[in-house]
């Protein structure tokens, strides 16, 4: 290779798949079988060793397969059965303490100057070290809904929508935000489905 020979990249990467190295060099052949290789082919290829180093590992597969397939059965089926854990509680630090808040507390986030505010069902802020995108990421979609890039609300604290200009919309949020909450035109049909599930 240009930059380095296979091994480099072998080193590196550590594959677990079996490995049929073709190389017109006997040099690196104990090398080889190092790296998982299971044959070591030298150039020009022959027909023959080609089919043998085939069949090698197919007989590999076939030694393994009973065991291969209970093996992806059984983590298929652990990952069927997991449902996506969503967060629950922050928490959040003052001066002198420190206490949890629950996400169910929580009415809806906003970002203003790349700050994170946590907004309580009782109107209490509370700054939040994560960015919206990240909380978007935490939260259960079925509950919140990333209205547009400064505010992430929570589906209860929505009381009603309204048209605005140029086809936006506004939200009509408890307890009220201090500025006006708009949605674009482009993420009003999402929404709406969203709070019609």
């Amino acid at each position: 290779l240009s930059d380095g020979n296979s091994f480099d990249f072998l080193s590196e990467s550590k594959p677990t798949s079996s490995i049929i190295f073709t190389t017109a060099y006997d040099e690196y052949a104990i090398r080889a079988f190092s790296v998982n290789s299971i044959d070591y082919i030298l150039k020009p290829i022959g027909d023959e060793q080609l089919l043998k180093a085939i069949e090698k590992y197919e007989s590999l597969i076939n030694r393994n397969n009973v065991q291969s397939a209970s093996y992806l059965s059984t983590i298929f089926n652990s990952l069927q059965c997991k449902e996506k854990q969503y967060r629950s509680r922050f928490l959040i630090s003052a001066i002198d303490r420190q206490w949890t808040l629950q996400v169910s507390d929580i009415a809806y986030f906003y970002s203003e100057n790349k700050i994170t505010f946590a907004v309580t069902k009782r109107g209490n802020e509370h700054i939040i070290d994560m960015s919206l995108s990240t909380l978007t990421e935490q939260l259960n979609p079925n509950h919140f809904f990333r209205i547009n890039r400064q505010m992430l609300v929570y589906i209860d604290a929505v009381e009603y929508i309204e048209p605005y200009f140029n086809g936006k919309i506004v939200v009509s949020i408890r307890p009220a935000h201090k500025t006006k909450v708009t949605i674009s035109q482009d993420k009003i049909k999402q929404f709406k489905m969203w709070l019609n599930f």
